[in-house]
């Protein structure tokens, strides 16, 4: 009986494990970008720092997954909103403090775009990298600070989320993530709201894969006010 037992119970962990699997790269991509919220960096609002969780849905925002030269040239495009402004901004009539956060945003600014166009001047042109298969996100084992549902009713009646989550959480949806022909970079694209869903942006993260898993490497924005 106890070998029995130990049979059936190995048979269930198999099966667990082909439903549920531990490790993909748009998990991992995914997960990377969304627990860089626990993180407080300059890209960030003080709304979007999560107390325990960050919330995902599981719809993607596009059926196909994007192009990774696309999405890049899309981060520049936010850099270079960016950057117009903050050039407009430092010759404007301030305080100091003011003329000195201009200055540094647009320094950041600058940098950000550089991150971003050195990346894609040394794209490979042979594709040596496969994207992994399309699969729901719901069918993933993820970090316990991420949140998945189908629901955008208010968390205090959501079934799927424990008791007490903060209402102002940020609440996010995903593209499915895109590769350099390499696999060595990634991007993946938030659609991110708080507040109750009457602010929303859009965030675009660059990573880098390395021995451990995936980094941040850059992040754009562009808010919904």
């Amino acid at each position: 009986m106890a070998h029995g037992d130990v049979g059936m119970g190995s048979l269930l962990l198999v099966s667990a494990l082909l439903v549920c699997p531990i490790a993909n790269d748009d998990r991992d991509v995914i997960q990377a970008a969304l627990l860089c919220f626990f993180n407080p960096e300059s890209w960030q609002l003080s709304e979007w720092r999560p107390k325990k969780y960050v919330v995902l849905r599981t719809q993607f925002l596009g059926k196909e997954r994007p192009a990774f030269e696309t999405q890049a040239r899309e981060m520049v495009a936010d850099t270079d909103r960016e950057l117009a402004y903050w050039s407009k901004r430092v010759r404007q009539k301030l305080t100091e403090a003011q003329h000195a956060e201009a200055t540094r945003q647009l320094a950041d600014s600058k940098s950000l775009r550089s991150g971003i166009q050195s990346v894609l001047s040394f794209l490979p042109t042979s594709q040596s990298y496969t994207a992994p298969s399309l699969a729901p996100l719901k069918s993933f084992v993820w970090d316990p600070r991420v949140l998945i549902t189908d629901k955008r009713s208010s968390f205090s009646a959501d079934v799927d989320h424990p008791p007490a989550l903060e209402r102002s959480t940020a609440y996010s949806r995903t593209d499915r993530p895109c590769y350099t022909p390499d696999g060595r970079y990634a991007i993946v694209r938030l659609h991110t709201s708080w507040s109750g869903f009457r602010h929303g942006c859009d965030l675009n993260f660059l990573l880098e894969r390395n021995p451990t898993g995936w980094i941040k490497v850059r992040v754009t924005r562009k808010i919904y006010v």
